[in-house]
């Protein structure tokens, strides 16, 4: 069930109110007359002993023939044909009557019907009696509603609302609670921001709190929350728990206020608490197939506290439950993350057993649950790929999509499955969605299944409807066609230049999803780029920062960077677009620091102190600024700051961080979304220098520099063998197997691009064995990119256990102590903007390494006197390349 459709508010019986009304009192209300010409009354003229009576009858007459004439259209065809007829002897509530029946006849409304005259003379007449006064706030409210109904995509629509809302503000005073609502609830599905209107909505709803009734509450909250408005934030609204408990709230009112806080980013204890009591006692009531609905309407807020009496219901009647309850509770668990172990496994066993009675749709359900919340169940997988593979046929494509998602989600191994769905959902392609074609070849490429012909098929497919993709669909369309590396690549060009007509429909995420998917097909010329640093300063541009949640500014940062890096990366970044996203990711960060809104959840591993000493030694602070400090990361600590790197088996990083910098006094070093102030990850085996942030202002400054390529950090790497002086860069993509960390990398087509350049220092001989001293600056910061490209080139670094043999591995291990990947120089610019450039020496034991190396000519002997003399060394920019002729090659 979609939100949307939820949310439809209880319909107002104005034609039948205005029709009882018009029949009993007739025109004893003074209703205005729009300036019209008085020739021409298209419908019978009543006659007999009314038509030769007082004027006055005939009036009342007339005005009763016109209310059962509108009362009896049947479709907008129709009730066009009257207004083109009767609209010169109109009043305010033949119109108001004639614009509330087209609203709720708006499925019969057409094009064509939009573009007569009797659709705009009819909204005309409408505005001109709201902009003199003449419409109080019910009918302003129906107005409101029916033009909701009708889309706002007409102009005459347009201005009916530049007339309706403007009217609102005078007569808003004392408006019932039901109209409040009504107009709260139109302004929210036509999006518009109407900030004095919603702020007099805010005043009136809190004056008359009392008066709500539940639906009436769950609409305003529901309207707010739809158009993002944190300004006035309802606390006069979403807070009244008294509220709540007075009132016999429905599932439906239960979902919508639920979903409301959670678009709002509204926490408060008492008010989710009397929400999720007032649940509890309807469930009690409910049979099992309203408790797992309404449990359904209860994901759509992560709420911690969520009763257990619910999920206890829901577990002890789990075995009564039939396919679709399974499918709706296993969907209700995977939306809402629950921690239940027992109850997921116990559904996907239950699925299991009962498979061959699930529906299509509730066996790409029941697998889409399983791979949202990454349970582990190969057999209920296994299975739906055999019946998927078996009977392909049976799934529409939208199930094929979510099926091949799922699969690729969880790697599942099924080439069966795959070769069948993919078939299947060809020949349905003409029946599939944008969203459907964008996951089915992101799928595709994800499980590195993708044939030719299929490849070909959803390209073409997607080329003749372009036009319809979102911008999500379009650029995760781009981002697995240029993973696939086939198809034609005039399609990626016409999909740019679609992206660009349409770059002022993005948001800020469709916009950081685009920009990325046509830098990795490398589609960013110089028009593209101009539209997407238009749009983006645009966007920049009307960010109210002051009003917006948390959650929205988090996200919003994530994508103002996003964008600059994939601009980037095609060289298409501005000064002008770097400083005003620097301003805005100042104003962020200022504001979260003053907000003190940090995350206090800590990773497991950190709760009890688990040091031990190594080899290596303990980490150290090299610089140590206002905001800002540079760290030293010996081998085999952990710096990754995502739960599945955080474990017992490596020391952290992090707890020395925040042994020397309290988070009590740097908040940002216990703040999960900022990565814990730490810019960037070294390998566990590697070594050498990381940048932590002391504030959250100073993180985005410096996560904007490492975004357009400012902050530069360079590497020492040994490497086997002698690596020609002529190889300056290595540029090919890295694949993470999986993504898996226990797994290396690889060099693959379907890979990230990535790009190293490299400078070789010295040649030497260590053991009998060549070695070369390299420096080395990356571009991307792929995991493990280092080393996966010195792999590539034949070049492993030493004493590198993932990436050599075991008994390469141990040789090396007998005069090198830890893996040879230091970074030892890191450049940035500091609050100020002054330039920083830290650099720091070899540690010890690599320095004793290099003693074990005999130079091969004298230049490398005078470059490794300079490495093994613990010396401070310049940047990658700075070192001096071994010359071609020392090295045995040709010159150039």
């Amino acid at each position: 069930m979609s939100v949307s459709r939820a949310l439809c508010p209880r319909a107002r019986p104005l034609s039948l109110k205005l029709a009882a009304f018009a029949l009993c009192l007739g025109a004893a209300r003074s209703w205005a007359h729009a300036p019209a010409s008085k020739a021409g009354l298209g419908s019978p003229q009543p006659c007999g002993a009314a038509a030769q009576g007082s004027p006055r009858a005939h009036r009342r007459q007339q005005h009763r023939h016109l209310v059962r004439r509108i009362m009896d259209l049947e479709d907008a065809g129709q009730l066009l044909d009257f207004v083109d007829d009767n609209a010169d002897h109109f009043r305010a509530v033949h119109a108001m009557l004639c614009l509330s029946r087209l609203g709720k006849m708006s499925r019969t409304l057409t094009r064509r019907l939009e573009r007569r005259a009797a659709f705009s003379k009819l909204l005309a007449l409408v505005g001109w009696n709201a902009r003199h006064g003449r419409l109080d706030a019910e009918d302003l409210s129906t107005a409101l509603l029916s033009t909701a109904y009708l889309g706002g995509q007409h102009e005459a629509v347009e201005a009916l609302l530049e007339s309706c809302v403007p009217a609102l503000l005078p007569v808003m005073k004392g408006a019932a609670p039901m109209h409040l609502s009504n107009s709260a609830w139109a302004l929210a599905k036509l999006l518009r921001h109407e900030y004095p209107v919603l702020r007099r909505i805010a005043q009136q709803s809190t004056a008359s709190i009392r008066s709500f009734q539940s639906e009436d509450l769950s609409k305003t909250a529901w309207a707010f929350a739809a158009l993002a408005v944190d300004d006035f934030h309802l606390s006069c609204l979403l807070p009244c728990a008294g509220v709540v408990e007075r009132r016999a709230l429905s599932a439906q009112c239960l979902s919508m206020l639920a979903w409301s806080c959670a678009k709002l980013a509204v926490h408060d204890a008492g008010f989710l608490r009397s929400l999720a009591g007032r649940a509890v006692r309807l469930l009690k009531e409910s049979n099992l197939q309203e408790l797992s609905s309404l449990f359904w309407a209860f994901a759509t807020l992560e709420f911690a506290d969520f009763p257990d009496a619910i999920l206890a219901e829901i577990k002890l009647k789990a075995d009564y439950l039939q396919a679709q309850g399974l499918s709706n509770v296993a969907w209700s668990c995977a939306t809402l993350g629950v921690d239940d172990a027992e109850l997921l496994r116990r559904l996907a066993e239950l699925a299991l057993a009962r498979l061959a009675d699930f529906k299509p749709q509730e066996v790409s359900n029941m697998v889409w649950s399983c791979a949202k919340v990454r349970l582990s169940q190969p057999e209920l997988l296994h299975a739906a790929g055999d019946i998927a593979a078996a009977d392909a046929k049976s799934f529409t494509s939208h199930q094929v999509s979510q099926l091949l998602w799922a699969f690729a989600t969880c790697s599942t191994e099924h080439p069966r499955a795959y070769r069948a769905l993919a078939a299947e959902f060809v020949l349905k392609i003409r029946d599939a969605t944008p969203q459907g074609i964008s996951n089915v070849l992101w799928s595709m490429a994800t499980l590195n299944v993708a044939e030719p012909e299929h490849v070909h098929a959803i390209a073409v497919e997607a080329d003749a409807n372009i036009r319809d993709f979102k911008p999500q669909e379009l650029s995760n369309f781009v981002w697995a066609f240029a993973v696939v590396r086939q198809g034609d690549p005039l399609i990626a060009q016409r999909a740019a230049k679609q992206a660009r007509v349409r770059i002022g429909d993005f948001n800020l995420l469709d916009l950081s999803n685009q920009a990325f998917a046509f830098a990795a097909l490398r589609q960013i010329g110089p028009e593209l780029s101009q539209s997407i640093s238009d749009a983006l300063s645009a966007r920049l541009a009307d960010l109210r920062i002051e009003s917006l949640t948390r959650a929205f500014l988090l996200e919003a940062a994530v994508d103002v960077l996003g964008i600059v890096w994939s601009l980037s990366s095609a060289g298409r970044v501005g000064a002008e677009l770097l400083q005003s996203a620097g301003s805005v990711l100042a104003r962020v960060g200022a504001s979260m620091d003053a907000g003190a809104l940090h995350q206090t959840r800590l990773p497991s591993a950190l709760h009890e102190s688990t040091r031990r000493r190594t080899a290596a030694g303990e980490p150290r602070t090299v610089l140590d600024l206002a905001d800002v400090a540079v760290l030293h990361k010996p081998a085999g600590w952990a710096c990754d700051t995502s739960a599945r790197d955080i474990t017992e088996d490596h020391n952290q990083l992090l707890e020395y961080l925040q042994t020397t910098f309290p988070p009590r006094r740097w908040p940002i070093f216990r703040d999960e979304d900022h990565r814990y102030g730490i810019l960037h990850r070294l390998d566990v085996p590697g070594s050498g220098l990381i940048l932590a942030a002391k504030s959250c202002e100073a993180y985005y400054r410096l996560r904007l520099q490492l975004s357009s390529g400012s902050l530069l950090r360079d590497y020492a790497v040994l490497c086997h063998g002698w690596l020609p002086p002529l190889r300056r860069a290595v540029a090919t993509p890295v694949h993470a197997a999986g993504g898996k960390r226990a797994l290396p990398g690889s060099v693959r087509k379907q890979g990230r691009d990535s790009r190293t350049f490299m400078k070789a220092l010295l040649h030497a001989v260590a053991a009998y064995a060549a070695a070369t001293l390299v420096a080395m600056r990356i571009c991307t910061g792929r995991r493990h990119q280092i080393r996966v490209h010195t792999s590539h080139l034949g070049h492993p670094a030493v004493c590198d256990g993932k990436y050599t043999s075991v008994p390469t591995f141990r040789a090396d291990g007998a005069w090198c102590p830890t893996n040879f990947v230091y970074r030892y120089y890191i450049c940035f610019r500091d609050g100020a903007g002054a330039k920083r450039e830290v650099s720091d020496p070899l540690p010890s034991g690599l320095q004793r390494a290099l003693s074990q190396l005999s130079a091969r000519d004298p230049a490398s002997d005078g470059a490794l006197r300079l490495w093994r003399g613990g010396q401070r060394m310049p940047g990658w920019h700075a070192c001096s390349i071994l010359p071609s002729s020392e090295a045995g090659g040709r010159k150039k």
